[in-house]
């Protein structure tokens, strides 16, 4: 057994024997338009300069497009000004989910700098580690700080320096689910191709805005991980309004809904069971909500169909698989004949190579495995001061490997979601625990459900009566007060096996 993420819904884009076969997308290739960040971000803005661009969940405080466009620019006039920056320079943003985190990131992207971003609720450590490996020194913070306000009101005159096509401008890190976070070094072109992918028709689920008509979104995806930063840009793009939650809570995720009406979701699966399970999200609250798309991990088959029962099926769900070093999403549910398929991840985005090459591991030595490999505009330029982690996943020609591996190893996910399904379970996480003779047996951790006695070999009997012998949790079955997960949404494995 390998704990890997499943891949499924493949077979649009590959034949029952693995090769290094290249495979394109099914979906035509139009050209990239080569511009800035910031001008592909405001092309339209004339079409919308005073609808509402951000508004603030908790505090109500909003911004229209115009506040966006001349606070940004107010900020990158600013730091072209601030004395000791220089271009090549990392400007770090700790903040949570709040309207000011998107006019700060295209203020500096303006002012030409790179953009990285720390997860506000790291401790002091993990956030003195991020910024060691993004440089070799870590400047000490002053003992004043300048407030934001005094910052747009400067009168300094304009310097647009941006970014050229080839430049690295944003730093994500990774998940680090599996090991420690790198720093992903994307380039203009990687993000630019990634947002333009999003607005061909068969990937496009959202509609630009008009005099009578815009779309609402709430942002829960926290900001400082790129799937949460990425969609937000598509939105501001498209002249939607982006709804900021600092820190989710039920009752500020029902209000929301109430209040705000949102007419799209991009969730996590921990937040999609939110809404398929819980009694106090009613259909009446979902409903508004036309498409909801799921990523950053696998979602449970059950729930998806839990939450398209409880909304009569008035809400398609969508799903996307997808990396940090690959611009966010690689496949996603697409709209064409077959796109759409309950517990799939899609087809590829138009500008992704992918192939399948014959994994290394013994285990995976036969005709129906292979590690996923994939090229195209959206794939990254390195790890940030690490060549030995890039050299291990990119080659020469531009192929990434993913890591992960399609074949008939047991899918954590696949589990998870049974395991969820038990009535007594709330949450479940799976790992391959090292064995003597089967190399890894699955092992699984559960949270009960609140106020329910858990009887163990009741749930060892109810996975075992629907999965094959080689899926059975030969490794047991631990209780746990919680399913340690990364601010995405993903369950962090490497913490479970300690």
């Amino acid at each position: 057994m390998k704990c890997l993420q499943k891949l499924t819904y493949l077979s649009y884009l590959i034949s029952r024997k693995f090769s290094s076969e290249i495979i394109f997308s099914k979906i035509k290739r139009t050209e990239i338009p080569k511009v800035s960040l910031t001008d592909y971000v405001w092309k339209d803005l004339d079409k919308w300069d005073n609808k509402t661009a951000l508004v603030c969940a908790e505090s109500g405080r909003s911004y229209s497009y115009t506040d966006v466009y001349k606070k940004s620019n107010k900020i990158a006039n600013f730091l072209t000004h601030l004395p000791g920056l220089k271009q090549d320079d990392i400007i770090a943003i700790i903040l949570p989910n709040v309207p000011e985190f998107a006019i700060i990131t295209l203020g500096i992207v303006q002012a030409g700098y790179k953009v990285t971003t720390i997860n506000p609720f790291s401790t002091k450590g993990n956030s003195l580690t991020s910024f060691k490996s993004g440089r070799n020194e870590v400047m000490d913070c002053p003992s004043g700080a300048i407030k934001l306000n005094d910052v747009l009101e400067n009168t300094f005159p304009a310097r647009n320096y941006g970014h050229k096509w080839n430049d690295v401008m944003y730093l994500p890190y990774s998940s680090g689910t599996s090991g420690f976070p790198k720093c992903i070094e994307l380039t203009t072109e990687n993000i630019i191709s990634c947002l333009y992918d999003y607005t061909i028709p068969e990937f496009q689920f959202l509609t630009a805005t008009t005099d009578c008509n815009q779309e609402v979104l709430p942002t829960m995806l926290p900001l400082h991980h790129i799937y949460g930063i990425i969609v937000l840009i598509i939105n501001l793009a498209l002249g939607c309004k982006a709804v900021t939650i600092s820190k989710f809570t039920q009752d500020i995720f029902l209000s929301t809904l109430k209040k705000q009406k949102p007419t799209f979701c991009y969730l996590v699966p921990p937040l999609l069971q939110v809404l398929a399970n819980n009694p106090r999200f009613k259909s009446e609250d979902v409903i508004q909500m036309k498409n909801i798309l799921v990523g950053a991990a696998p979602a449970g088959v059950n729930e998806v169909e839990r939450l398209l029962e409880k909304t009569k099926g008035k809400v398609q769900i969508l799903q996307g698989y997808g990396l940090s070093e690959a611009s966010v999403v690689l496949l996603q549910t697409a709209s064409v004949p077959g796109g759409v398929k309950s517990g799939g991840c899609g087809l590829s985005l138009p500008h992704f190579e992918c192939k399948f090459e014959k994994s290394s591991d013994a285990e995976f030595q036969d005709d129906k495995s292979g590690v996923l490999f994939i090229r195209g505009p959206q794939v990254f330029k390195g790890y940030l001061n690490n060549p030995e982690a890039t050299e291990l996943v990119l080659d020469s020609e531009g192929w990434f490997n993913t890591g992960d591996v399609k074949g008939y190893q047991v899918a954590p996910a696949e589990l998870e979601n049974l395991l969820r399904s038990h009535p007594d379970v709330e949450d479940a996480a799976v790992i391959g625990q090292p064995h003597a003779s089967f190399g890894e047996i699955p092992k699984a951790f559960i949270v009960p459900k609140r106020g329910n006695r858990v009887d163990l070999k009741n749930i060892e009997d109810y996975v075992a009566n629907r999965v094959s012998k080689h899926k059975q949790l030969l490794g047991g079955i631990s209780v746990i007060e919680s399913i340690p997960k990364s601010a995405s949404g993903k369950i962090l494995r490497r913490l479970l096996k300690k």
